[in-house]
């Protein structure tokens, strides 16, 4: 009989990838808006005085769900995206990584709401991130 734990390492992310994809997809198969800023001078020149252009990003596989109010009474949030929507993007957009493109969100778009997202967990396995969960109040 072979040994074919040499191949599990390299396996694995792709693996757990793809679950957390399908689990997204079964609960709803939900779509997450990012408002995020645009570059200076992507809205052309100018003297500076231009309020700063935005753009709304979908990303999917995803999920949201409300969770107990904050200490300050305020709702509270729990987003879940599948992990390659997210790298996607963020190479798009020329990020270094998929955690800088989070991090210059402006927040999650939520019908009128804007919500501010407080954190952003990467989740892997095997070297790969299968699942970013935010944080985000409003």
């Amino acid at each position: 009989m072979e040994d074919y734990s040499a191949f599990a390492p390299h396996t694995l992310g792709a693996t757990a990838a793809r679950a957390a994809e399908a689990l997204l997809r079964s609960l709803g198969d939900g779509k997450v808006t990012l408002r995020i800023l645009l570059p200076e001078g992507a809205a052309g020149g100018g003297l500076g005085l231009a309020a700063p252009q935005t753009e709304e990003v979908e990303l999917w596989p995803a999920m949201v769900r409300l969770v107990a109010p904050g200490e300050d009474g305020g709702a509270r949030y729990e987003v879940a995206i599948a992990g390659s929507s997210v790298v996607e993007e963020a190479e798009k957009r020329n990020h270094e990584s998929a955690d800088e493109f989070l991090a210059a969100a402006l927040g999650v778009v939520l019908g009128e709401k804007l919500l501010r997202i407080v954190n952003a967990t990467p989740h892997s396995c095997g070297g790969k991130v299968y699942l970013y969960r935010l944080e985000a109040r409003g």
